[in-house]
């Protein structure tokens, strides 16, 4: 997005601003659940012990 704005100069809004702008907001709202439940919510754990063995 910094790209498409600033050596572009792109100013119309497009889908993947959209799309972007959803997933980072989705991250970080995951991010705090998991910080504030202290769970695995994605599994990493068992994936990882399914690989390691």
């Amino acid at each position: 997005m910094f790209i498409d704005l600033h050596f572009f100069e792109n100013k119309d809004s497009w889908w993947f601003w959209h799309l972007y702008t959803i997933l980072v907001n989705s991250v970080d709202i995951l991010m705090i659940s998991v910080l504030i439940l202290n769970r695995d919510l994605l599994g990493f754990f068992a994936i990882k012990k399914r690989f390691s063995s």
